[in-house]
């Protein structure tokens, strides 16, 4: 499932318009689907956005039931002494995989501290995969546009 839903960073230049949801983008050759965005960041000229992205060229079988899209889980994350770097993956909107499934963190419920451990505590809600149907309609439109075809 993780070869399927990812996050992506891209950096562009300061007043140079992102991609948006919906949008196709090109890595590691292949097609990605925006399906939503985590962070948004600005460093000196430069605008990051971390992106939650879809494998547009991949069939999958995960598809969460409609009734769990509203549903939020609780996720408990350990974080060890010394190994404080994996706060930036908690954040609130990040992609968050638990049991090979990916949610995004919606917002922290408690914060406890259990020896030299910190035990964070976030709702996270399920992330929906875009229905594959639509995704080669997405990318059907793309190829059109690039080789500037019309259908009379």
């Amino acid at each position: 499932m993780k070869h399927i839903i990812k996050s992506l960073e891209k950096a562009y230049r300061l007043y140079k318009q992102p991609h948006k949801i919906g949008d196709l983008i090109e890595f590691q050759q292949k097609q990605w689907i925006i399906i939503g965005i985590e962070a948004v960041s600005i460093d000196l000229n430069k605008l990051r956005v971390i992106y939650t992205v879809q494998n547009a060229e991949e069939v999958y079988a995960y598809q969460p039931p409609i009734s769990d899209s509203g549903k939020t889980v609780e996720i408990i994350a350990r974080v060890r002494t010394g190994k404080e770097a994996i706060l930036e993956k908690i954040q609130v909107g990040r992609l968050v995989w638990i049991d090979n499934k990916p949610y995004q963190s919606v917002g922290f419920i408690d914060i406890d501290i259990e020896f030299t451990d910190v035990v964070i505590t976030l709702l996270g809600r399920p992330v929906r995969p875009i229905p594959i149907k639509e995704v080669r309609a997405k990318v059907l439109n793309e190829r059109k546009k690039k080789l500037n075809l019309q259908v009379l």
